[in-house]
């Protein structure tokens, strides 16, 4: 089985140090199925998920899952806006 993972880092510079604030950690798994039309046996089940784990300043947060199945994703699909919905809003 193999996931895919990405992770993205935010940080905070002066001119003495750099500080670490947040750590964006997208992952999925089981894409293979979908993508290729060579998969393996032992990627054939695994289901396809995918999410996004989020770290601020040392502190891991739980881990969100957006879809698990072909079921998940195709709603996720179906249900998704016609416009674009940044991940990370911010309210002032």
């Amino acid at each position: 089985m193999s996931y895919m993972r990405g992770t993205k880092h935010v940080l905070t510079r002066n001119k003495m140090k750099s500080v670490l604030c947040m750590q964006f950690k997208l992952f999925a798994a089981g894409l293979e199925g979908l993508l290729s039309d060579e998969v393996s046996d032992e990627e054939k089940d695994v289901d396809v998920t995918a999410g996004l784990g989020l770290d601020l300043i040392d502190v891991s947060l739980r881990p969100i899952t957006f879809f698990v199945g072909q079921t998940g994703l195709m709603s996720a699909l179906w249900n998704a806006p016609a416009e674009l919905t940044p991940a990370l809003q911010v309210y002032c």
